[in-house]
């Protein structure tokens, strides 16, 4: 999750001022409160590219503190992103939003099975990105971006670079659970690709991981979803650092 925060209040960063999605109708039922510089409120977009709901995309402004504000406050009291709206009901962290995605509109149950060992070993996979792989990118970009450092702390990369190992481990077959896609998979690559765009992986370190990352970019709807995003996150890093 990301909060206003995790930003300064400097203008010169563009693309983070609040604009609605372009082409999105203003009464979809499903509204996704989100900016595409974060890795959780991209995963939850390549969620629901990957169930086709077509949802409506509102990004937030972390420059105006729009999290902050009264009436965003009512809806999410954790003054978070990403967050939904389903029809008045809020929901935020992007890990229980993509499971209540599939579980309510996904019409299969590839991404979120509902064996109970298969789903289990996608659970692990989600509480892996949040509790491994995004809080320690977390770690490394934040200060950064919150103008408190102009270098990524070699130590944070190197701790990084243990929960790709894991990762690395963890990857046994194409996918993260085995030969299908799964929600650990969608979750995970927000997080992975956003790091391979400030620090690209090494295919000879990480063999397993760099052509997963690859296999996932091949999804028709990535570069829409997170590519782009990715990069976002990635200039905004590069623009601070020296």
């Amino acid at each position: 999750m990301i909060t206003s925060r995790l930003l300064p209040n400097f203008s010169r960063l563009v693309g983070l001022r609040s604009v609605a999605s372009q082409g999105m109708a203003a009464n979809k039922r499903v509204k996704l409160f989100t900016n595409p510089i974060s890795p959780p409120g991209r995963s939850v977009e390549l969620t629901a590219k990957a169930i086709n709901l077509d949802i409506e995309v509102i990004s937030i402004d972390l420059l105006g503190n729009d999290t902050l504000k009264a009436e965003y406050l009512s809806k999410n009291p954790q003054h978070t992103i990403p967050m939904i709206d389903d029809d008045g009901k809020f929901i935020w962290d992007s890990q229980a939003i993509n499971v209540y995605l599939t579980t309510v509109y996904a019409n299969s149950e590839d991404l979120y099975p509902s064996d109970p060992f298969a789903r289990a070993k996608v659970n692990a996979g989600l509480h892996f990105n949040s509790g491994v792989l995004f809080s320690r990118l977390k770690l490394l970009i934040s200060p950064v971006i919150r103008g408190l450092k102009t270098e990524l702390d070699p130590v944070n990369v190197d701790y990084f670079n243990t929960g790709l190992q894991l990762l690395e481990d963890t990857l046994q077959a194409n996918y993260y659970t085995g030969d299908r896609m799964t929600l650990a998979d969608l979750s995970c690559v927000s997080s992975v690709s956003s790091f391979d765009a400030i620090l690209p992986i090494s295919r000879e370190r990480f063999p397993k991981t760099f052509d997963w990352l690859r296999r996932m970019e091949q999804l028709p709807y990535y570069r829409e979803a997170n590519g782009e995003g990715a990069r976002k996150l990635s200039k905004i890093v590069e623009s601070i650092l020296k």
